[in-house]
């Protein structure tokens, strides 16, 4: 994770980055500032020392249209590691991110920070939607 502020880092071109396996299956995407170095690095992902054997990365492209990508990648093609505590960051059909953007009129960049961590059941999630839809009429 970066240390330069959200909106600084918003403002950068983004790259969307892609880790193949040997068999060519898709096990890794990824959303960098950095393509020189990011993509390759392997501090906290043992896999891609082991297991990735090819990676792919876009030209540049705004932050939050690069967001879009990355997570349409994502739900399209449920990549081996790209999880939140064990489990898919999100499922296939998951429409969180658009929710918070239309209920609090926010991009998608800065709802796809929380999108991994929001409560997944409908009761919880709606509760915790209402919170930010409180913070952001403030």
């Amino acid at each position: 994770m970066s240390r330069r502020p959200q909106r600084e880092l918003e403002q950068a071109p983004h790259h969307v980055y892609k880790h193949y396996n040997t068999g060519g299956r898709l096990i890794y995407v990824g959303l960098t500032s950095d393509p020189a170095n990011r993509p390759t690095e392997a501090k906290g992902r043992p896999w891609i020392k082991t297991e990735s054997s090819r990676v792919e990365v876009s030209p540049a492209m705004p932050y939050d249209v690069a967001v879009w990508v990355e997570r349409s990648l994502i739900r399209d093609a449920n990549p081996k590691h790209n999880t939140a505590n064990s489990a898919p960051a999100l499922e296939p059909l998951d429409d969180r991110i658009d929710r918070i953007c239309e209920a609090t009129g926010c991009t998608r960049g800065a709802a796809r920070f929380t999108s991994t961590y929001l409560p997944t059941t409908e009761p919880e999630f709606t509760a915790a939607l209402e919170r930010r839809k409180q913070l952001a009429a403030s």
